[in-house]
């Protein structure tokens, strides 16, 4: 596959993830020549890197099943300033996050979620001021968190900011 294909692919799925904001993000380090992606064996995009100095870091991964793409620790720390306010966001008391929480987000701990959350979105799970604790897939809606008082609301991908 070309790798304007390639781009093409990865930006459409930033738009369609994470909006315009970022799918522009995507677009001007492609143009610096800043963004590397990788293929995998079937010629899909599988890892999105970006160059920051001499280094090369991870930024995103792409699944071809979801056309989705999730961020890698240092995607996340990048992308979620250009990310709305309001945008897919689990928003948790941070003291009981960064000493319970393992590999999913429990309902006693969120307070609020935006009401763009839907089952299988990426989410950023942040605190109180809006501080960015982890990235993960939502497992319900806003709506059936509303009743909610157990259960999982985030499968946590990556815990970042404790």
């Amino acid at each position: 596959m070309s790798s304007t294909r390639l781009f093409e692919i990865v930006w459409s799925s930033a738009l369609k993830t994470y909006g315009e904001k970022v799918a522009r993000w995507i677009a001007d380090n492609w143009r610096s020549n800043n963004l590397v992606i990788v293929q995998s064996g079937t010629g899909n995009p599988r890892v999105i890197r970006l160059r920051v100095g001499n280094d090369i870091v991870d930024v995103a991964y792409y699944n071809p099943v979801t056309g989705v793409l999730t961020l890698a620790d240092k995607g996340a720390q990048l992308i979620y300033p250009l990310i709305e306010k309001d945008y897919k966001r689990v928003v948790v008391s941070r003291k009981d996050f960064c000493e319970y929480t393992k590999g999913s987000v429990l309902a006693p701990i969120v307070k609020r979620v935006t009401s763009d959350v839907r089952p299988g979105d990426e989410v950023f799970v942040v605190d109180e001021n809006d501080y960015l604790l982890g990235v993960g897939k939502s497992v319900v809606s806003w709506v059936d968190l509303q009743g909610l008082r157990r259960g999982e609301v985030v499968k946590l991908r990556r815990k970042i900011g404790c």
